[in-house]
């Protein structure tokens, strides 16, 4: 469809023919006059006649004396009517030989005197490109046009001044014909004959030449026989757009066979054979997924526009396996299409459903794992509010790398697993427990007291469930449900035998777990809770009439994803791990109730059994037999799929430790096995120089001996190195095998050295470690390799010394603590501790409720009272304890805690009341407390957005915020280094102008533009950007005043202007005629 504008040139044309009538009826009109005048009336120049014509031969009485001048002169003698370039500012047209009088009579026209146009800048031409329309004309012209016609376009994306001439920019319109482009070949013969646009055609187009046929033949076949193309028509039927179209034997399109129509449900699909046919839009069947059972309709027909989740392993509930990832499918004018989340379960698969007049649909959408709220572990442990232990995205605590935090998605995030990359993650899922086994004398049984959970193969399942919350850590399945433990330790220590009793010491995963880890299928967790409230969020109407695009759309954006999870995670917990690892962990004794059970069994005999489950990355199944099936999958496969997934480096190593990806980005790309022709197990010798001082090493036929007699109570230091990267573990047995032992020595990465520390040696004790590896292609060592060592059995006479508490020493009280759970660590196993305040007591004369739980460990547990407040108060205690062999500190260990007040907030800015500016600063001055008042403070408003103070960690405390008008109440609070909380909070109300200012009157005097606007702002302007941004304009003289100025010298100027809270008004353009 052509451009409906006004044609400039044509209105210019048929102005011209009407002045060139005017004129010469003029000079008839004047001709007739002049023969009926008195002959001594005087002909001269007239600048306006009575009839508003301009410079014409005439007498003075036919002259309008008040619109201009008129002297016995000729036109061509006068200053009035002198002629030159006339530019018409509000249309762009510029005019040649125009008389003065008759252009600056309109105000918004600029004369250049005696100045061809060719010779005005505002006159330079180019080519002017509105929509399918091309016109030749001055920039000034093109955007009259634009601001008529086109307003959403850019002077600066259509108006080109390299084109030459006006041909050359009609010539442009006819770019897009269609016909038959022809080369030929050295004696004038077709060599190539393509059906295109003129535009792509590389010929000169002389095909009128009867000698050549090279040229573009608008609308001719390539088939056509005077063409002499070897092109045979009607070849095949193929698809252009939505309907059939017949190519020749060149593969160029012919004629149209059929129309598919689209709008009833049917698009061209190009057949096998050579033909094509009109097919459903829809998808008649998808690809069916079995253990995706999350969806009912999965491998059914879905509707076109429909999209849908996929997922490699059972999702959420952190049963997510590592070298996972998530998929969406689409349905696309009938055929299924998969797009891969982002690797490593950056992105999850989000899927919802609605009820569309008869028929359920379903969007999946991939969202980035960050813009979901975390959960703080430590906080819910402490707290059990799971809506207080939330944390937002965008908050300083979100990527608190000291912080326990996991996803509320409930799917944990992958990582380079193989190289170690996520250790420090892995780390927060180490378990403790401490077992109370008592009696109250060498006549009773011997009974566990607390935390009898701990000594089951429950609670090393639990443990481990723990630990892969943090992401691929711990024990795991692969993609291929091939189970490795590589990434758990369990450790014991303490007591194992109480008289016909034995303790239970689990150290694996028990088999339940694991075959539960085997046999999921389905989503679980926050996955589960987030696609129901996905579902939830529709609000679709079940009319009929509502079409595929418009339930595309709303399926796509109408979930607010930043919504906070906690509301259904809380209601999924105890359908994953989750559940049960907060239960076990919740459930354990600690702490001060901990304290009261061993109050209630002082005086009996008593052992702590302490039970550790180490988290570290997770490890690949040795060897590489299967690394070849990273492709086998149905989404990885390019005869199901036009653009299948790809095989990741980060699937390819999960399915063994000789598994490389090479060739990566390359169609050679494949995940292979790097170690096939690697027989040999890695090569053990010793490592000498990380054996602890002064001891060395006494190399065996099958091993090393440690020499000379080892220390006992004082930690031991010993390792190994090998010749090729790899894992060992280590057995108290000869000829268990690899795949049998539990314990790992050193870490579960593959590297070339190991070591182990043994923390309180035994005394008289011999020490044996069998110890086997395995090298990345899967290789082990068929004999054990020994390292022995003997410890001391000479007298313990040296009393034990304490090496660290759970409470730094020196640390502040809060306010009104009277008393407080302690445990002690020491260097070796002591019987008991005790305390005594302010004065150092030897032990026997201290009473025994002053006495901590040893339970014949290097770890004493116990509760501190008498505790007292307020600042600079020092609670000064004594420790002295006493080992297995009875010697006891003949000193006290000095350990302080020292008391603090109550902290208050004294101050809070801006306080309650109404504020008439958008841009503020939150304030706080807090005082007292443990250290004058210096603290850290958050803030959280009504809408439970928040976060730390930007400057806090002191006593005064500020926070920047911008905020649009209306009602606000922020809460405060406070804590200091002593635990010390303190809160307030602030009803504030912002009243805010959002209204742009507006120009109410402008004039120019003196070549001063003055400018007033309705309300107090500043004024901008550029004379030669149209679209020029507030910030880097010219400030008119004026700031934040309703009377601007500015002094003119340029032809046109563009203004805006804006208030002191951002609202900037339209762009107004001034031309200026001088």
């Amino acid at each position: 469809m052509g451009l409906k504008v006004r044609n400039d040139y044509g209105f210019l044309r048929s102005k011209a023919v009407f002045q060139i009538f005017l004129l010469i009826g003029t000079l008839f009109f004047f001709g007739y006059s002049l023969g009926e005048v008195n002959a001594e009336e005087e002909v001269g120049c007239c600048e306006v006649d009575s009839s508003g014509n301009h410079c014409l031969p005439t007498t003075n009485s036919n002259c309008d004396l008040n619109s201009g001048s008129w002297t016995p002169v000729s036109c061509e003698q006068t200053s009035f009517c002198s002629t030159g370039c006339c530019f018409d500012g509000s249309s762009g047209v510029c005019d040649d030989r125009v008389p003065k009088a008759g252009c600056v009579s309109n105000s918004n026209a600029l004369f250049f005197d005696e100045l061809s146009c060719d010779a005005v800048s505002n006159c330079d031409l180019g080519c002017c490109e509105l929509g399918t329309n091309f016109v030749y004309n001055s920039k000034f012209a093109c955007q009259d046009l634009i601001d008529q016609y086109y307003p959403s376009l850019n002077i600066y994306d259509v108006w080109d001044s390299t084109v030459p001439d006006e041909y050359a920019c009609i010539y442009q319109s006819t770019e897009d014909d269609l016909g038959c482009c022809v080369d030929t070949d050295t004696f004038g013969y077709p060599d190539s004959c393509i059906w295109g646009t003129r535009g792509t055609c590389s010929s000169d187009g002389s095909e009128e030449d009867a000698s050549n046929f090279a040229g573009f033949y608008k609308e001719t076949y390539c088939s056509n026989a005077n063409l002499q193309c070897p092109c045979e028509s009607q070849d095949y039927r193929g698809c252009v757009g939505e309907d059939i179209y017949w190519f020749d034997s060149c593969g160029n399109q012919e004629e149209k066979v059929e129309e598919c129509d689209y709008a009833l449900g049917n698009i061209c699909k190009e057949n096998d054979d050579d033909s094509a046919s009109c097919v459903s839009v829809n998808c008649v069947d998808t690809q069916d997924f079995p253990d995706n059972t999350h969806d009912s309709r999965m491998g059914g027909p879905r509707l076109n526009g429909e999209s849908w989740c996929t997922y490699d392993s059972p999702s959420g509930g952190f049963y997510d396996r590592p070298g996972s990832r998530q998929y969406r499918h689409l349905c696309v004018n009938g055929e299924e299409k998969v797009e891969e989340c982002e690797d490593f379960r950056n992105e999850i698969c989000v899927q919802g459903e609605a009820v569309v007049g008869s028929q359920t649909v379903t969007s999946g959408a991939c969202r980035d794992i960050e813009s979901f709220s975390k959960l703080d572990i430590d906080e819910y442990i402490d707290t059990e509010n799971l809506e207080d232990s939330t944390i937002q995205p965008g908050t300083s605590d979100f990527n608190d790398e000291d912080k326990k935090l996991v996803s509320s998605t409930s799917v944990p995030v992958g990582s380079k697993f193989w190289n170690g990359e996520n250790s420090g993650e892995c780390k927060k899922g180490k378990s403790e427990c401490t077992v109370i086994w008592a009696r109250k004398n060498w006549l009773d049984d011997w009974d566990i007291e607390a935390n009898e959970e701990c000594e089951t193969g429950e609670f090393i399942g639990d443990s481990n469930d723990f630990c892969r919350m943090f992401g691929d850590c711990g024990a795991d399945v692969n993609l291929l449900e091939i189970f490795t433990d590589d990434g758990l330790d369990v450790s014991w220590s303490g007591k194992n035998s109480f008289d016909d009793k034995t303790a239970n010491s689990p150290k694996s995963v028990p088999s339940s777990f694991v075959k539960e880890l085997k046999s999921k299928e389905g989503i679980f967790g926050g996955m589960d809770k987030l696609n129901e409230a996905f579902t939830d969020s529709f609000t679709l109407s079940t009319s009929e009439h509502v079409t595929i695009y418009q339930l595309a759309t709303i399926l796509a954006y109408s979930f607010d994803f930043s919504t906070t999870l906690f509301g259904f995670f809380e209601q999924s917990m105890m359908l994953s791990p989750l559940g049960a690892i907060f239960f076990i962990l919740i459930s354990i004794i600690w702490g001060d109730e901990l304290g009261e059970i061993l109050g209630k069994i002082m005086g009996y005999d008593q052992e702590f059994r302490d039970v550790t489950v180490s988290c570290s990355p997770w490890q690949a199944p040795a060897g590489g037999d299967d690394c070849s099936r990273c492709d086998d999958d149905v989404r990885y496969d390019e005869d199901v799929y036009d653009a299948p997934v790809k095989c990741s480096e980060y699937r390819c190593k999960s399915l063994g430790t000789g598994c490389e990806l090479i060739n990566e980005g390359t169609e050679e790309q494949a995940c292979v096995d790097t170690y096939v022709n690697d027989p040999n197990p890695p090569y053990i010798t010793p490592w000498h120089e990380i054996l602890t001082t002064p001891y060395s090493v006494d190399v065996t036929a099958n091993g090393y001996d440690i020499e000379p007699i080892v220390e006992y109570y004082q930690p031991l230091t010993f390792g190994i190195e090998l010749n090729e990267y790899g894992k060992c573990k280590y057995a108290e047995e000869l000829g268990i095998p690899y795949e049998n032992m539990v314990n790992s020595f050193g870490t579960s990465l593959d590297s070339e050295e190991k070591e182990i520390t043994i923390n309180s040696p035994t005394p008289s004790t011999e020490y044996e470690y069998y110890i086997k590896c395995i090298d990345r292609g899967g290789t082990t060592n068929p004999t054990d390799y020994v390292i022995r060592f003997d410890t001391s059995s000479e007298p313990d006479i040296q009393p034990p010394v304490i090496d660290s508490s759970s409470i730094v020493n020196g640390a502040y009280l809060a306010y009104n603590t009277t008393e407080t759970s302690l445990e002690l660590e020491l260097n070796e196993p002591v019987s008991l501790c005790t305390w005594s305040k302010g004065v150092d007591l030897p032990i026997e004369q201290i009473h025994g409720e002053n006495s901590f739980s040893c339970g014949n460990s290097v770890n004493c547990l116990g509760t501190l009272n008498g505790l007292e407040s307020g600042t600079g108060t020092e609670n000064l205690f004594y420790f002295r304890c006493a080992d297995l062999a009875g010697n006891q500190m003949n000193q006290g260990y000095e350990f302080r805690l020292v008391g603090s007040d109550e902290l208050n907030i004294i101050s809070i800015e801006p306080a309650n009341g109404i504020y008439y500016y958008s841009d503020f600063v939150l304030s706080l001055v807090t005082a007292n407390g443990a250290e004058s008042g210096k603290s850290i403070c958050k803030y959280v408003d009504d809408t439970g957005a928040g976060d730390l103070f930007l400057n806090t960690d002191s006593s005064y405390h500020t926070q920047p915020q911008t905020r649009s008008a209306g009602d606000y109440l922020y809460t405060f609070t406070c804590e200091d280094i002593a635990g010390n909380l303190a809160e307030g909070s602030a009803e504030i109300k912002i009243d805010v102008d959002d209204n742009a200012p507006i120009i109410e009157n402008l004039y120019v005097q003196g070549g001063v533009l003055s400018l007033i606007t309705n309300e107090p702002s500043t004024c901008e302007y550029s004379y030669d950007n149209p679209s020029f941004i507030v910030g880097n304009g010219y400030e008119m003289v004026g700031v934040n005043v309703v009377q601007h100025s500015l002094t003119l010298t340029e032809d046109v100027y563009y203004i805006q202007c804006y208030d002191e809270f951002g609202n900037i008004g339209e762009m107004t353009t001034i031309y200026y005629t001088g």
